[in-house]
């Protein structure tokens, strides 16, 4: 096993690093998975046009920088900051129900003055801030394992938002959102009329 330290990397190059690493995985599950008596490169030419046509098949490039940011920062370090994760963004649950959805959050030790909440057609996005424990003049940790400073995660749902009537509540460091379809993108029902039956 190769143990790759982040930590001496520049922001950049641990992108780069990482969705080179992402585009290997998938390169090689691809390879592993072939056919019976498929060459290599059949299958490496198989593998490059699928992903293009995945990429290319409704692709919003903005959409999908946001998400990959919001999921690699999750697990990328900030160089310099020993032991915590400046941007880690928390974990979430996400589940339907029939008014639209439920979206659950972790976010210990979280000041609500410093939660932000926003709602874009069909995205929720996250923002908010954990400060650190202040020390004093003599002291030093000895351990620093919490994770502090600014994140942001942004979720996409399969249908707009209703702005309006969604709330949110935070207990016991969860967030909990309740999202509401938007009316203009609800199944109509639409009657049909035999052709005898009259206006």
């Amino acid at each position: 096993m190769v143990l790759i330290d982040f930590g001496h990397l520049t922001q950049s190059t641990a992108w780069k690093l990482a969705s080179a690493l992402l585009f290997l995985l998938l390169k090689s599950i691809a390879l592993s998975d072939r056919r019976p008596g498929a060459k290599e490169s059949e299958v490496e030419g198989e593998f490059e046009m699928n992903l293009f046509n995945t990429l290319h098949r409704s692709w919003d490039p903005w959409k999908e920088l946001q998400q990959l940011q919001s999921e690699l920062g999750r697990i990328l370090p900030v160089p310099g900051k020993s032991g915590t994760f400046a941007n880690e963004a928390p974990a979430v649950n996400v589940w339907r129900n029939e008014h639209g959805a439920i979206v659950t959050a972790e976010i210990p030790g979280l000041d609500v003055e410093k939660l932000d909440l926003s709602v874009n057609g069909d995205t929720l996005t996250l923002r908010g801030e954990r400060t650190p424990e202040q020390l004093g003049e003599k002291e030093r940790f000895h351990r620093q394992e919490r994770v502090f400073g600014k994140f942001v995660r942004t979720i996409q749902l399969p249908f707009r938002i209703d702005a309006e009537r969604t709330s949110a509540s935070y207990e016991r460091g969860v967030l909990h959102v309740s999202l509401h379809q938007d009316q203009q993108d609800r199944p109509q029902k639409i009657s049909v009329r035999t052709a005898g039956q009259s206006n």
